[in-house]
């Protein structure tokens, strides 16, 4: 019976619902084009505050937007803001996590001939807060390097590879036998591990092997002197990098370090894994404010809705409704 369910789920249709949003600039000529894949969840089906002002910073930085989330529903007032900040709205089966979103996205972008017409084509999702320091300055970074594929963080888990919450290709990679032959191969799996080795770290791998370069603007090497210098002013109870880079991932163990040298997310998952590590939420909240003007309320009124019970468990109640 699991088979067949499997087998149905591959079968079925992937979209729910397609809105077309306010036309892309320049969508309909000839001009070159920024685009951004968004892949989103919220279980009640809302669009958070800090989504809209991340959506808002996209913009701003000149990326027309498709947004696809895995939400049971679009609420009206949700699905009135998305046509008029997006230009493309989708609804579509929770199954593949963010790389079905992609994967489809680029599909609709490919069908429509679009492809050759975009310059830099961000992948990226909404697990996370920000931007917390401008995206400009990430961007011209990585348009002035000679990486033909960027992202904010690598990591060495598994093996080494970009992390795909925010990645950007630029038109060399785009243009390539390799970005067809690897999003044609993306499959609707359910396992979390199994899509994280196959589709983030196999992205890296592959275009790796077809002779890209890969770069991220925050490297976990380059990082590690500058973490040693930040965390031993912090006296002996710091914690210290004693883990090998294979066993650390950059965003959770060192996100206070990252957002003071100029990274401009926050991952949840980061927030959370503070609070099991013994840190308030309040001490949380101070170490953001010391590096960004990004608005906390944001911050505060997601994890009231979302992670009251963690705030709770680990006996911070400064969220509780």
């Amino acid at each position: 019976m699991r088979r067949i369910r499997q087998l149905a789920d591959k079968l079925a249709p992937l979209v729910l619902e397609n809105h077309t949003g306010v036309p892309a600039t320049g969508l309909n000529d000839r001009c070159p084009l920024n685009v951004c894949v968004l892949a989103a969840y919220d279980p009640q089906g809302t669009i958070a505050d800090y989504v809209r002002y991340y959506i808002g910073c996209l913009r701003q930085a000149g990326f027309e937007i498709m947004y696809s989330t895995t939400a049971p529903v679009i609420r009206p007032a949700d699905l009135y803001y998305l046509r008029e900040h997006c230009f493309r709205v989708v609804r579509r089966r929770n199954v593949g996590l963010d790389f079905c979103g992609y994967q489809e996205g680029i599909r609709w972008l490919r069908q429509h001939a679009l492809l050759p017409r975009i310059n830099r084509l961000l992948i990226t999702n909404d697990s996370f807060y920000g931007p917390l320091h401008p995206l400009s300055n990430i961007l011209a970074q990585m348009d002035e390097g000679d990486g033909e594929i960027w992202a904010l963080t690598d990591c060495y888990m598994f093996e080494y590879h970009l992390q795909s919450f925010f990645l950007v290709l630029k038109r060399q990679a785009i243009q390539s036998e390799w970005f067809e032959w690897f999003w044609r191969r993306v499959e609707r799996l359910e396992d979390r591990v199994e899509i994280v080795k196959r589709y983030e770290v196999g992205l890296s791998t592959s275009a790796l092997s077809f002779g890209f370069k890969l770069r991220a603007a925050f490297p976990y090497e380059a990082l590690m002197p500058q973490i040693i210098q930040e965390l031993s002013a912090l006296g002996p109870a710091a914690r210290l990098p004693m883990k090998r880079p294979e066993e650390v991932i950059p965003y959770l163990l060192y996100w206070d370090v990252l957002l003071a040298l100029g990274c401009p997310i926050l991952k949840r998952t980061a927030i959370l894994a503070a609070l099991h590590d013994g840190l308030s939420f309040q001490e949380i909240k101070s170490r953001i404010r010391c590096t960004t003007d990004f608005p906390l309320g944001f911050i505060e009124q997601h994890f009231r809705n979302r992670h009251a019970e963690a705030l709770e468990e680990h006996g911070d109640t400064s969220c509780r409704k």
